[in-house]
């Protein structure tokens, strides 16, 4: 469930789905476990549910698309000088095959950053893996990183 809030949701979920007829194994903020069956039929019951409160069904296929989007934001990260001619925008739709509008949209509304702000924070953290473990010049970590400079 997306539109994650208070307990108080989570209760009013959990009564709004029983009384639609599901057994609920356990709700807790952002997830409801039902336990049975769920045909088209019943997940479009859901879904119609959920839309009413204004809430909506997130998918596993979108949650896979945001780990692959994340995996390759880092590999992206982690290649440096030997990708980064191609811009983040390019290379994920390359490997996704997906408008980089929808990703980016996609992204930014369940993890709240930009992919730009996270691939930023992923190229930090490998300077600091660097400069930790390597016995490099700046100027070597920063080309490593993707960085055209130093400064």
């Amino acid at each position: 469930m997306e539109n994650r809030n208070a307990p108080l949701l989570a209760t009013w979920v959990r009564q709004g789905l029983e009384n639609l007829g599901f057994q609920i194994a356990c709700i807790h903020l952002g997830e409801a476990v039902i336990i049975g069956e769920l045909n088209d039929e019943r997940i479009s019951l859901i879904q119609e549910f959920l839309k009413q409160s204004g809430l909506e069904l997130i998918e596993e296929k979108k949650l896979r698309l945001i780990e692959h989007i994340k995996s390759l934001v880092i590999d992206y990260a982690r290649s440096g000088y030997q990708v980064q001619e191609e811009k983040i925008s390019s290379y994920l739709c390359r490997h996704l095959e997906h408008d980089y509008g929808y990703l980016s949209t996609l992204f930014s509304s369940f993890e709240n950053i930009t992919i730009e702000r996270y691939l930023i924070l992923q190229r930090i953290e490998r300077v600091k893996e660097l400069l930790i473990y390597n016995e490099q010049t700046l100027s070597a970590i920063a080309f490593q990183a993707g960085y055209s400079t130093v400064q």
